[in-house]
């Protein structure tokens, strides 16, 4: 073989990569902006809370789970995230999932390395679009309030609370994802506050899924609806066989006799947030 053919076979192997190295150095990699919070649709409470970083992974993972690919080009991110720790990526994942309760479709993961889905992915994406559509076509240009309670009482009439579920991101139980709520109608306590969520982004209402626990130290999922300016509590679940409205836009004075939580996604434990309280007081 020739030098000059010998180069020609070396630029055709190695090019593309070549390429992707120099755009890379050349382009800043960004992460996308949101307005207010909300990108593509979706009020992304937990989102707002990384670095830019963080970010810039939260996007690509967003993009890697909604199209249904199986991995993630750790090639084009940052150095900074690509040799992060596996339990950071995992974090940020969780926030991801916690943002966008219409990503039902993953199975369990314990380290981003390959991402599977359930089965039949896109047929149950159909069903709960269906469902979805049938409450939003209820709510068409209602206010922000009565789309709350619409929503609230909606899911109250039309979910059972499932016994027996196993461990939250550890499952590919239906109960903890809005497939089980919408279309099931039989989930837990994620389920339903995802299903809240869901609707309510598809609405147009900002909406957040708090994850804490009941001061007996059980974990709890609920919600947090912004109205009138304020952060208001909703735990549709607590209200499911309850005639009175009484966990319905409940301030936090009133829920934390009750209730441990925070407003981020670190790994608190129950003593953890139960000392923090104590120290508040």
């Amino acid at each position: 073989m020739t030098i000059l053919s010998f180069i020609f076979l070396f630029l055709f192997i190695f090019s593309p990569s070549i390429y992707i190295l120099i755009y890379c150095k050349k382009k800043k990699k960004q992460p996308k902006q949101s307005h207010d919070g909300w990108l593509d649709g979706v009020y992304c409470y937990y989102r707002e809370q990384l670095s830019n970083t963080d970010k810039i992974f939260y996007d690509v993972l967003y993009d890697t789970l909604k199209n249904l690919k199986h991995n993630i080009n750790f090639l084009l991110l940052p150095k900074k995230v690509r040799f992060s720790s596996n339990e950071n990526k995992i974090l940020i994942y969780k926030c991801l999932k916690i943002d966008h309760p219409e990503i039902f479709y993953t199975l369990p993961v314990y380290q981003l390395t390959e991402i599977e889905y359930t089965e039949n992915v896109n047929a149950k994406i159909i069903q709960v679009e269906a469902e979805a559509t049938k409450i939003l076509n209820l709510i068409k240009g209602k206010t922000d309030f009565e789309k709350i309670k619409f929503v609230y009482n909606y899911l109250r009439k039309n979910t059972t609370y499932k016994y027996g579920a196993k461990n939250f991101f550890l499952s590919d139980d239906s109960a903890y994802t809005i497939y089980g709520c919408l279309v099931n109608h039989n989930a837990v306590c994620s389920g339903i506050a995802n299903a809240f969520k869901f609707i309510l982004d598809r609405a147009n209402v900002k909406c957040k899924i708090i994850h804490g626990y009941i001061l007996d130290s059980q974990a709890h999922a609920w919600n947090q609806v912004f109205i009138d300016g304020k952060w208001k509590h909703v735990d549709v679940t607590w209200d499911l066989n309850n005639e009175e409205n009484k966990y319905f836009l409940i301030d936090d004075n009133l829920l934390s006799k009750s209730r441990l939580w925070a407003n981020d996604m670190k790994n608190y434990s129950y003593k953890e947030l139960l000392n923090i309280k104590n120290k508040n007081h």
